[in-house]
C-alpha cells in the first residue's frame, strides 16, 4: 500500500461470506523496502468493524507483524499513514496475510 504523503486504505468483508466460514485470527507481516533509508516511517492501523484495534509504525528495513482475533468480526480495514506530510513515504509491502479458521463439520 502506498501512502504517498498522506494515507492509503482498504477494507475486507469477512462476515457473512458464501462459504459460511467463521474466521478466527488474522495474521499480517509487513514492512518497507530497505533501499530508501531516507523514507519517512509509516503507521499501519488495523480497524475491526470501524474501531482501531492495533497500530504499528514501520520504517525502511524494519519488518513488523500483527495478530488479531477476528472471530466476531464483520469487516477488517487497513490504513497506512505517512508520518511526514511534506515528504513522500515509500510503500508498505504485505508479504504474509493469513486468515485462520476451523473448517465446518459437514451437516449430518
Amino acid at each position: 500500500m502506498g501512502p504517498g504523503d498522506r494515507f492509503a486504505a482498504m477494507t475486507c468483508k469477512l462476515q457473512p461470506n458464501q462459504a459460511g466460514v467463521i474466521f478466527q485470527n488474522l495474521q499480517l507481516s509487513f514492512g518497507m523496502r530497505d533501499n530508501d533509508q531516507g523514507s519517512p516511517a509509516a503507521t499501519v492501523n488495523l480497524y475491526i468493524d470501524g474501531i482501531k484495534a492495533q497500530s504499528q509504525t514501520v520504517s525502511p528495513g524494519k519488518p513488523a507483524s500483527m495478530l488479531q482475533d477476528v472471530t466476531s468480526t464483520s469487516n477488517v480495514s487497513l490504513e497506512v499513514v505517512c508520518s511526514n506530510r511534506s515528504r513522500y513515504c515509500d510503500r508498505v509491502y504485505f508479504w504474509d496475510a493469513n486468515l485462520e479458521y476451523v473448517p465446518l463439520s459437514p451437516p449430518q
